[in-house]
């Protein structure tokens, strides 16, 4: 198996065989093992190329050899069968065929598929299939308007992914725009050539800023955009008929209308209105006839649309976010994306988005039957360290056990969604925040949403990869989405200090009430603790990019993708400024405020927030190798920390407000493993970060404890600060490869202490249930990953102590040669919402 770059598994536990069926994974290659300009293939246990799987390269190491590959393709599957294939670099004898079955014609492209044509045009959503039927577009039925607003095709791609023997999948990709209205769309396609299936995703924008006003991001804002559906429609060959529940349901004009989930508690306070209502109109979903006729009605419905005797539609996810509609009539069908005429206007607030996915196919059983499982064999990818600290051994760690429970007990994941009914196009795949009942435990109904705090994508994403189970991932691919699309801040129109951010979790301690996923809201009560915000909007302490990152790696969702680069920008906005001359004003302004950089001095506050901002840069310079991204974590890190720092003046016995400093040290440690990957390394900055980082540890190997031991200085002390602690033992697990012996079997020493200690305490805790503490335990209980990760260089070379100078005036004069007042009545206009309307 180590002799292949990649191995994965592939499953169909079904009693009937699977023909032609899609697959699609990421995986990581050993450095160095293929290069660029190599050709890939996937094999067989027997060493044969699969012909009908290609592989996409995704990101690359620094020597620009594949780091990430992305298999794509179709599969036959036997029935209850489990097939194990390789990716690796091809045998000279491949890509031998190349011929692209498509023409680009002057107002589409043509394109052969196994029962005859398909046409895709340039100048809308408009697919025609082989049967006659067509896709003819998409279209909003907005509030404001009489008539739906047929969406324009402003832009047009495509390109070709090819495997062993010829093209594979053609991928299309189609930015949209809806005149009269601010609304925005992207519809990403891949076909799959070999089957002629086509997935497509789209994704409905509103781009405009919220108006906030005194930090509140309550629903009802101006700029929201109100919808009675968001649909395409598909014109049919024949009458079209839904299969639900195993029913074939036909009539001359029909509707299936999910109004809600179906579930116990669907009327939760989850689903209120902007004024604060419940007003879903019934449980579950009815199929009725033109005339009021109920023809079927149930709890949750996944349907098909047999379009013709040729082809069949399923939409992902159908009931999951409601509310949802399809109705047909004798040759036609419009499927909703975004909420049903006939239930109540949905709301699309400002910045926010909403992502669909519907598959065509010529097979019923391929959108009927359970999709096959793969499996990513969790060895090869230890071996490749190119998911940073990535290590088999956690599976062995105490906390293993606990985290499993998160699937298995009482109080697991799937459960946690049921308490609030976690369902709906705005709320599902969000985690419950049951932690933050804690002062209110006996109140039935608490509405808290986690919002990505702490990177439960990422968490969950290394629990699939380690045991292989799938609901990790079904799990993770769900808060994926929803974070991409819900919780990150798709604008460009508000302040650079909000633009493109990730709203904070629901606000401690209180209800969300009718700020959803946006923290703050103006029916929450004030004062609820020390220093209560109350107000605001997304910050540097509450930025995660890693699980957006590697979801994109795994799965290749462009929405993660797109959403992680998003995140990536606005967080460098934050600490550095936006390049204008008020911008740089307004930070000097905020120099000594204690969790923003100084401008003056170009010192970083030691916190998560920095540590954050260093992660995300980290990520990106893994994703796009840009060597601007390593030398500004370089100048992050010689601008927070220095192996000269008093560390007593840094006052870290000060738990509740200095905890934070081992975000940073964790992110210090992932910047000293890339260093140790580089091609060529700068052996100043590497040994200045060493140096750093066992000056601190040495400090913790003689001071550190566990935070509850001072619980009379903390505000609330739980098993948040024990599972926290967590940190500390990835840290001095790490330093040991660096330090001289004596140090080391301190380090090694205080590390095996702290480990007992925390492992007894979230033992006999029932808190080890609760989201947050699964959430820092799936990202934190990897000790055994930080010290198998350390590869120290053998670097001698002297270096001082202290950072290159940062002086302020090379700073100015470079703000001041990029002035431009356009440039600047712009920005101000962002930063004040009644300058817009001079816009």
């Amino acid at each position: 198996m180590q002799s292949y770059g990649a191995a994965f598994t592939i499953s169909n536990s079904q009693p009937t065989a699977i023909t032609a069926c899609a697959v699609s994974i990421g995986l990581p290659l050993p450095r160095s093992r293929v290069l660029a300009q190599d050709p890939l293939a996937v094999y067989d246990a027997d060493g044969v190329p699969v012909s009908t799987l290609a592989c996409q390269p995704t990101a690359f190491w620094p020597d620009n050899s594949v780091k990430w590959i992305r298999v794509i393709g179709t599969l036959d599957l036997p029935a209850d069968s489990e097939l194990t294939l390789f990716a690796d670099k091809a045998s000279v004898n491949t890509n031998c065929k190349q011929n692209a079955p498509l023409v680009e014609k002057s107002d589409c492209l043509t394109v052969s598929v196994p029962d005859g044509e398909m046409h895709f045009s340039y100048e809308q959503p408009l697919v025609s299939f082989p049967d006659g039927s067509q896709w003819t577009g998409v279209s909003a039925a907005l509030a404001e308007k009489d008539q739906p607003v047929q969406a324009t095709c402003c832009h047009f791609s495509h390109r070709m992914i090819s495997g062993p023997d010829g093209p594979v999948v053609l991928q299309i990709t189609q930015s949209l725009t809806f005149p009269g209205s601010p609304l925005r769309a992207q519809c990403t396609q891949e076909l799959f050539l070999d089957s002629g299936d086509l997935h497509s995703q789209v994704s409905i924008t509103n781009p405009e800023a919220a108006r906030h006003e005194d930090g509140k991001w309550d629903l009802g804002d101006p700029n929201s955009q109100y919808l009675h559906e968001l649909n395409c429609r598909i014109s049919a060959s024949q009458h079209p008929v839904l299969l639900i529940d195993g029913k074939e349901l036909q009539s001359d004009a029909m509707s299936l209308h999910q109004a809600s989930s179906g579930h116990p508690n669907w009327q939760s306070r989850n689903h209120v209105t902007k004024d604060n209502q419940v007003n879903l109109p019934f449980r579950g979903f009815q199929v009725t006839t033109s005339d009021g006729e109920v023809l079927h009605h149930g709890d949750q419905a996944s349907p098909v649309l047999q379009v013709s005797g040729r082809l069949c539609m399923a939409i992902r996810h159908f009931w999951q976010n409601f509310p949802a509609s399809i109705n047909t009539t004798q040759n036609s069908a419009e499927v909703s994306l975004l909420g049903s005429a006939a239930g109540p206007e949905t709301e699309l607030q400002p910045g926010e988005q909403k992502t669909r996915t519907l598959i065509f196919s010529s097979s019923t059983a391929r959108l009927t039957n359970p999709p096959p499982v793969i499996t990513v064999l969790p060895e090869p990818v230890a071996l490749t360290q190119a998911i940073p600290f990535f290590a088999t051994e956690a599976c062995q760690n105490a906390l293993h056990g606990l985290i499993q429970a998160g699937l298995t007990g009482d109080n697991n994941f799937f459960e946690k969604r049921l308490a609030i009914d976690e369902f709906g196009w705005r709320h599902f795949g969000e985690l419950y925040a049951d932690h933050e009942k804690a002062l209110t435990p006996d109140k039935s109904e608490f509405i808290s949403h986690y919002n990505n705090q702490y990177d439960p994508i990422y968490g969950m994403l290394l629990q699939w990869l380690l045991t292989g189970n799938p609901q990790w991932f079904e799990l993770a691919d769900d808060l994926a989405r929803h974070v991409a699309d819900i919780d990150v801040y798709h604008t460009e129109q508000d302040k650079p200090e909000y633009s493109g951010g990730m709203f904070w979790h629901t606000d401690h301690y209180v209800e969300a009430f009718t700020a959803t996923h946006r923290t703050y809201s103006k029916r929450q009560p004030s004062d609820v603790y020390e220093d209560h915000a109350g107000g605001g909007g997304p910050g540097g302490q509450h930025c995660y990019t890693s699980g957006l990152l590697l979801h994109f790696l795994l799965t290749g969702s462009d929405a993660s993708r797109d959403a992680f680069l998003r995140l990536c920008s606005w967080i460098e906005h934050v600490y550095e400024g936006d390049g204008t001359l008020f911008g740089a004003l307004l930070a000097m302004r905020k120099s000594k405020s204690a969790d923003s950089k100084d401008i003056i001095s170009g010192q970083y506050p030691f916190d998560r927030g920095t540590g954050n901002y260093l992660q995300a840069m980290l990520d990106r310079y893994a994703l796009l190798n840009h060597k601007r991204d390593l030398q500004r974590a370089t100048f992050i890190v010689q601008h927070t920390v220095s192996p000269a720092d008093c560390i007593a003046s840094r006052n870290l016995d000060d738990k509740e407000n200095t905890w934070f400093y081992t975000v940073f040290l964790q992110a210090l440690c992932r910047y000293i493993t890339t260093l140790e990957q580089e091609s060529k390394v700068d052996k100043r900055a590497y040994r200045y970060a060493v140096d750093s980082l066992l000056h601190y540890a040495g400090w913790m190997a003689e001071h550190e404890t566990l935070t509850l031991e001072h619980a009379q200085s903390l505000e609330f002390p739980n098993e948040t600060w024990t599972a926290q602690d967590l940190r500390k033992l990835n840290i001095l697990a790490f330093a040991q490869a660096y330090a001289p012996a004596v140090l080391s079997e301190s380090l090694a020493n205080k590390c095996e202490t702290l480990l007992q200690q925390i492992n007894h305490r979230l033992q006999a805790s029932p808190e080890a249930a609760t989201t947050r503490v699964l959430c820092l335990m799936m990202q934190n209980y990897n000790d055994a990953g930080y010290a198998l990760a350390p590869r120290p260089l053998e670097v001698k070379q002297a270096t001082g102590s202290k950072a290159p100078a940062f002086t302020l005036m090379p700073y100015l004069f470079t703000t001041l040669r990029s002035f431009s007042l356009k440039g600047e009545v712009a920005q101000l206009q962002k930063r004040f919402a009644a300058l817009r309307k001079l816009a």
